[in-house]
């Protein structure tokens, strides 16, 4: 993903609890064939600490990176 330039590093998140990261979050650029829309972003991969799981931290991490893509105007 790197050598073709399609992340977005400011949409790049982590979760840390104390002081170890539990949780990241990545965004990319997307294209969609025969659509007249032309930005979209996918995320993912999202990956959460398996022993942290089903606490909120994946939601926490798609909200906020969802609020930083609207301050980007990504979304």
């Amino acid at each position: 993903m790197h050598k073709d330039n399609v992340q977005i590093k400011e949409l790049e998140l982590v979760a840390v609890s104390e002081e170890k990261i539990v949780g990241h979050i990545m965004y990319t650029k997307a294209i969609i064939r025969n659509c007249d829309k032309n930005k979209f972003l996918a995320f993912g991969p999202i990956s959460v600490d398996v022993s942290l799981q089903n606490k909120g931290i994946g939601s926490a991490l798609i909200k906020e990176s969802l609020k930083k893509a609207a301050a980007l105007n990504n979304i």
